[in-house]
């Protein structure tokens, strides 16, 4: 097949994310970071990962969220490479809250199993513009 989801799927470095769910095995995703959420308590964080074929979640506990957390690949829409996660298959009260079909997140714990690269760069925000009496001012 010449068309470009074939390209895209063989330069790939793993399963899709959809077919490393639904297998429950893998050493690497990549994907556009569709999310983050910071917790509230604890340090941790956690992000939504998405490729052509579904999302998964990413979550970053102890001394991986502490060591990572403004990292520049976990920005919205930055697409990303990662390995060294643990694939966790989730439990029923885990799937009681995940989309219909999800059976697992990935997990970091230890900042040294994190490997990630940043494959494009979420793209820049604009500034906010100016405004009232101070925007007019030369």
């Amino acid at each position: 097949r010449g068309d470009a989801a074939s390209a895209k799927a063989e330069s790939r470095s793993g399963p899709s994310i959809k077919q490393m769910d639904t297998d429950g095995k893998g050493t690497t995703v990549e994907g556009i970071v569709t999310f983050r959420s910071d917790h509230r308590s604890g340090g941790g964080f956690h992000l939504g990962v998405a490729d052509e074929s579904g999302d998964i979640h990413v979550k970053f506990w102890n001394e991986a969220a502490a060591a990572f957390k403004e990292h520049s690949a976990f920005r919205k829409g930055a697409r990303v490479r990662l390995r060294g996660f643990t694939l966790h298959a989730l439990n029923p009260k885990e799937l009681d809250y995940a989309p219909p079909g999800r059976r697992h997140c990935l997990m970091y714990h230890g900042a040294d199993t994190v490997k990630v690269q940043e494959l494009a760069a979420a793209p820049a925000v604009p500034a906010p513009k100016a405004q009232g009496a101070a925007a007019t001012r030369a």
